[in-house]
């Protein structure tokens, strides 16, 4: 017990050296986000959305803890030729609205943060809603997003389904991202990519006559490339 005060204040005393090294910054972020859904479908496509919001730098070292919260458009387009739509090519673009929550851990070239970094880390999303827009060869019809976990048909008696433009999805997404970046000053450029580990698709569920039936849906995960430009405000090193 006798050593607990050495202890003690050398725990202090590495907390005080820690905290003055260590440096805070945050800003505004703009991007664009280039988006499609890793699935089996053969008729899925990439559509292109922005991204925007606001950005922290916590520094330490050649380290640094980036978290943001972000409204980023994502989602996917998908052409394909219905039955019975002659020749005409349907062209689906679906955009999902999501509040993004990276929480990213990067390397820089520079103990200050500026230079060349590499960072990695996990992301939530939470999913606000979105627009489901389907393009025919003879005119144009628009959706909504709808959110929820699972979607059912009902089928009834009849021969054909009612048109329906909406699109379905859930509201949680998480996954993690990758990239790099270079730092200049207060401007920090960034190139990421995106992949989501949860299947955004809801389960789809078939009523006919009475009887539900579960169908064998796609499964759809989120992916995509981000190009960024946060400009920081704080100390300077």
């Amino acid at each position: 017990m006798k050593y607990f005060p050495y202890l003690l204040g050398s725990c202090l005393w590495l907390t005080g050296v820690a905290h003055a090294q260590a440096s805070f910054r945050f800003g505004p972020r703009v991007g664009i986000v280039r988006s499609s859904v890793r699935t089996t479908d053969p008729y899925v496509a990439a559509r292109t959305g922005v991204e925007a919001g606001v950005v922290g730098a916590l520094q330490w070292g050649h380290f640094a803890f980036q978290p943001g919260v972000l409204y980023t458009q994502r989602g996917f387009a998908r052409r394909d030729m219905p039955l019975g739509a002659g020749a005409g090519t349907r062209i689906t673009s679906t955009r999902l609205d999501y509040l993004s929550i990276p929480l990213q851990v990067a390397y820089s070239q520079h103990t200050n943060g500026r230079g060349f970094q590499l960072f990695a880390g996990p992301y939530l999303g939470v999913l606000l809603g979105g627009r489901n827009k389907i393009t025919y060869g003879n005119g144009q019809e628009t959706g909504r997003v709808v959110i929820t976990n699972t979607h059912t048909v009902d089928i009834g008696s009849a021969s054909y389904l009612l048109p329906d433009y909406n699109a379905y999805a859930r509201r949680l997404d998480l996954g993690g991202q990758v990239g790099v970046g270079y730092q200049l000053g207060s401007a920090l450029v960034q190139l990421s990519y995106s992949l989501g580990l949860r299947d955004a698709n809801p389960t789809e569920l078939y009523t006919i006559g009475g009887l539900t039936y579960d169908s064998d849906k796609d499964t759809y995960r989120n992916r995509s490339f981000q190009a960024s430009l946060s400009y920081l405000i704080g100390p300077r090193g």
